[in-house]
């Protein structure tokens, strides 16, 4: 493994893994990968339910503010006492006993505040959230909570929607990387590959070539082959450079050039490929809306067959920028 793998490697250890929970069953799929994925990395994982409520005094008199605020606390230590009761139920259910996990139960007026307030209190390397929970838009939705969470957290957040097949918790024996040659697509690819290695699992890497969006003919709309001919071989030359780069020592990617539209293209590739995750930047070539939390990856959340790792966008000092641009001219 060269210098820079190693380090790649390193950045993408995880040892802490905080799963919130609204006792949904999608938060329950959620947590079940996070199990899973903390026994391949020898990790621990954090349960965190964070138990909302209205101030109940705040138009009252003196009186009255006093008696709701006695009244909210006492309904305090009843939501967190069962709280806690759920949270040992939970993991009753799951009946995992190689997985430290540590439940805890906060109390806040917005729910991702207090998620990534925990995060950055315990130092988690990857949070594991439902995108649907208990209370529809309120809670663990993306949109919501969830999104808040994926726009803010400074570690990668791993988003499970709520499926008929939520038992199945493995990331294997496919993953999907979508790649679009830019910085952080290429950290997302470093790190799905330190995963693939860890759970055994095979790449494949996909590059999607875009239509293009105005008309560059008096006759009419070229397509992107009319300016670029050979732009798919390019693109897989260059693909199989990245795989070759990825540094590991699983089994060689696999790569994939389709032509179509970002999200529409990830999802038909993930369902034909039968891959169990997809692991994406949370945005990709500035200003092009590719990998952008919003608009790619949010579709993809929504309508992917399988749950979405999404990498936080972080400039990797490994790559420099002159081999971003580079890579850019390819595609």
């Amino acid at each position: 493994m060269t210098d820079a793998a190693a380090r790649h490697a390193a950045r993408n250890t995880v040892h802490r893994i905080l799963v919130p929970t609204d006792f949904s069953d999608c938060a329950r799929g959620a947590l079940r990968w996070a199990l899973t994925l903390a026994h391949h990395y020898d990790a621990d994982v954090h349960l965190l339910h964070v138990v909302t409520l209205q101030n109940l005094g705040v138009y009252g008199t003196d009186d009255e503010v006093d008696e709701a605020a006695s009244y909210q606390q006492k309904l305090e230590a009843v939501y967190q006492a069962r709280a806690r009761e759920l949270l040992d139920e939970v993991l009753e259910d799951e009946q995992r006993t190689d997985v430290p996990v540590t439940t805890v139960v906060r109390q806040s007026m917005a729910i991702a505040d207090a998620v990534l307030g925990y995060v950055a209190e315990v130092g988690a390397d990857l949070i594991v959230a439902g995108t649907h929970g208990r209370r529809g838009v309120q809670h663990l939705v993306l949109g919501s909570v969830a999104e808040d969470v994926m726009r803010e957290a400074p570690c990668p957040v791993l988003l499970v929607r709520q499926r008929e097949d939520a038992a199945t918790a493995e990331p294997g024996p496919r993953i999907l990387v979508p790649v679009d040659f830019s910085v952080p697509s290429r950290r997302a690819l470093s790190y799905a590959a330190q995963l693939a290695e860890r759970v055994g699992a095979r790449l494949h890497l996909l590059h999607v070539v875009e239509p293009l969006p105005f008309p560059v003919s008096l006759t009419g709309i070229l397509t992107i082959h009319d300016l670029l001919p050979d732009i798919n071989d390019k693109a897989e030359q260059h693909l199989r450079r990245l795989a070759e780069d990825a540094g590991t020592d699983a089994a060689p990617p696999d790569v994939h050039v389709q032509e179509g539209y970002p999200a529409a293209a990830i999802v038909r590739a993930a369902a034909d490929l039968e891959v169990s995750l997809i692991v994406m930047a949370s945005r990709g070539l500035a200003g092009l809306e590719r990998l952008l939390v919003g608009s790619v990856t949010t579709r993809v959340v929504r309508a992917a067959p399988c749950p979405v790792l999404v990498i936080r966008d972080e400039r990797v000092a490994d790559v420099p920028r002159h081999e971003e641009a580079a890579a850019v001219s390819h595609s």
